[in-house]
């Protein structure tokens, strides 16, 4: 039973188109406004129960009720520091709800807020609190003469502010959501998962050259529509000919690292990506399920929660045909004869004599007699544990990423930030044309965001671009080599003055292209979004390589002195290196 109390006006599954602020009516605003609140209260609806909500998905993060009740706080406080709104719903709510436990540095151990002796409000009264600030946005938009266009000056931003806001969490709630123990959730009415596959079994990700260019991005300070912070102002580089995957990673591609014991050799990793896979003893990607009980990283009372459990592998199905003789997926010198994924013959991943990754005499890389056997991984999707999607793309975190293409050689790498821009094709237009050259406002955008799905999807599931790229939008963010940054020209906006900047620390990667769970213009072609390389996201990546003799491409790091809380004196000033 869907736990409808949350909602304080209708169930809602799907997102909806941003707007054009430059020709938008006041009837516009309310159903964007209305839609948001919707969206972001159905997703609660899957929570069992009203104790799911005083549970801590993440050690790094608060109860649920927290992030319920967040939105609407920020809302209100964003439409004072505007004028727009002059008297406050609930103080003392307004103070509780305002600030989370934002993934910095000082986040690294757990918040007293998180554990059993803070005392949150009951959901009632939080249901109510969202329910009157909600009346008070819905009047406040019918009495407030509208004058277009909304600008950045405009006190009419602080309403768009909010909307984006509450877009923002529906994407970052759903994370959490997929966090929880599956015994405290349950599938909302009308979710709709992707299909598995196409019918086509995704084998092959070849990598497509790229001819070297200038490319030039960033946000025009008159592109009617919303914007934050970091998508404003604009950089150019030179960027040689490189090479990059068609394909996100999926995976069916990732498989093959976790079987080679990627997860157990440092050489892989960076130090810092080493001392995460230590500390959270990671065998595989976070939303795989296997058999092992591995740690499920969630906080307080429910920190000894596993996912991965015996009871999710009761039936027999095929492997997936890892065996993939294609130099753009298979990294070079592979498992030589008399090895078993890079052991020596005798053991094979820990395991005595006559066994090959935990299975029975008889078995090589999971797979029997007959390609029968029972299967090593599921996947957990919101609400449910499924059968492995093989081709949908993988969700990573940075470190993850990142080991993966060490993995495959020294070559390879992600993509920066201004190949990124560059694969996205010829079909985005000027700028200067309006909303018509961001996808994000295409009828028909051939794209996996706005909860089309409620999940990923397969990676051939719509068209490729002119370039031959697959997901240039949606379906998983993409992490990228660069550190989150601000470009040439960034300036903080006096109404979120804390939104960017302080994540300038080196410590934070930038991710680019929107996921299935974007709404709003977190789909759009300049959404710039930073989170801390530990942290998981929709997120995956594909891979990439600088050609011999092409040049190095420009990417942009973080370097110079700043006093980061629990780390101390740090570099983090930005400036441009190369890599190769």
């Amino acid at each position: 039973m869907a736990m409808t109390k949350v909602l304080t006006g209708k169930y809602r599954t799907t997102g909806m188109a941003p707007l054009d602020l430059s020709s938008c009516s006041k009837s516009d605003i309310l159903e964007y406004f209305e839609a948001s609140f919707d969206l972001n209260e159905s997703l609660f609806t899957g929570l069992k129960d009203e104790d799911a909500f005083y549970k801590c998905p993440d050690r790094l993060r608060l109860p649920l009720i927290f992030y319920y009740a967040h939105t609407a706080t920020v809302f209100v406080n964003k439409l004072m520091l505007a004028g727009m709104m002059t008297e406050r719903v609930n103080l003392d709510f307004e103070t509780m709800f305002e600030t989370g436990v934002d993934e910095m540095s000082w986040d690294d151990t757990e918040n007293y807020r998180m554990g059993g002796s803070f005392q949150w409000p009951p959901l009632e009264e939080t249901v109510e609190f969202r329910r009157l600030v909600r009346n008070r946005i819905r009047q406040l938009i019918k009495d407030t003469p509208l004058q277009l266009p909304i600008t950045q000056d405009s006190p009419w931003w602080a309403v768009m502010m909010g909307v984006e806001h509450e877009k923002i969490h529906i994407e970052t709630s759903s994370v959490l959501i997929r966090q929880m123990p599956i015994t405290m959730v349950t599938t909302p009415p009308k979710w709709k998962y992707a299909p598995e596959s196409t019918g086509t079994s995704i084998n092959k990700n070849p990598l497509l050259r790229v001819e070297g260019a200038e490319v030039t991005f960033g946000k025009p300070e008159d592109f009617p529509s919303y914007g934050w912070c970091v998508e404003y102002g604009q950089r150019t580089f030179n960027v040689p000919t490189f090479e990059a995957s068609k394909f996100k990673v999926t995976n069916r591609e990732f498989l093959q690292f976790v079987k080679e014991g990627g997860y157990e050799n440092s050489s892989y990793w960076t130090t810092e990506g080493w001392n995460w896979r230590c500390f959270r003893q990671a065998r595989h990607p976070a939303f795989w399920v296997c058999t092992k009980g591995c740690k499920s990283g969630c906080g307080a009372v429910i920190s000894s929660h596993s996912h991965c459990l015996p009871e999710y592998f009761t039936t027999t199905y095929s492997e997936p045909n890892i065996n993939i003789n294609d130099n753009d997926i298979s990294p070079p010198n592979g498992g030589q004869n008399g090895t078993s994924n890079g052991h020596q013959n005798g053991t094979s991943n820990g395991h005595p004599n006559g066994t090959s990754n935990g299975h029975q005499n008889g078995t090589t890389n999971g797979e029997q007699k007959g390609n029968e056997c029972q299967p090593e991984f599921k996947l957990r999707v919101m609400f449910d544990v499924i059968e492995m999607p093989w081709d949908w793309p993988t969700v990573v975190n940075y470190h993850e990423a990142r080991a993966f293409c060490a993995w495959k050689g020294p070559e390879f790498r992600m993509l920066t930030e201004a190949e990124f821009n560059m694969i996205q094709g010829g079909a985005l237009g000027d700028p200067s044309k309006g909303v018509t050259s961001d996808p994000v406002f295409h009828k028909d955008p051939q794209a996996n965001f706005r909860l089309t799905f409620g999940s990923s999807s397969p990676v051939d599931l719509y068209p490729a671009n002119d370039l031959g790229f697959h997901d240039v939008y949606g379906n998983l963010w993409e992490w990228v080599e660069d550190h989150f940054n601000g470009l040439p020209g960034y300036k903080q906006h006096h109404l979120y003055d804390d939104y960017a900047s302080p994540c300038f620390d080196a410590r934070h990667g930038l991710m680019l292209g929107g996921s299935w769970a974007s709404d709003g213009t977190y789909n759009s072609r300049f959404s710039r979004m930073g989170f801390r390389r530990h942290f998981y996201q929709h997120a995956g990546f594909r891979v990439a390589r600088t050609l011999p003799g092409a040049g190095k491409s420009p990417v942009v790091m973080v370097n110079t002195d700043v006093y980061i809380l629990g780390a101390g004196m740090e570099v983090c000033t930005q400036q441009v290196v190369l890599v190769l």
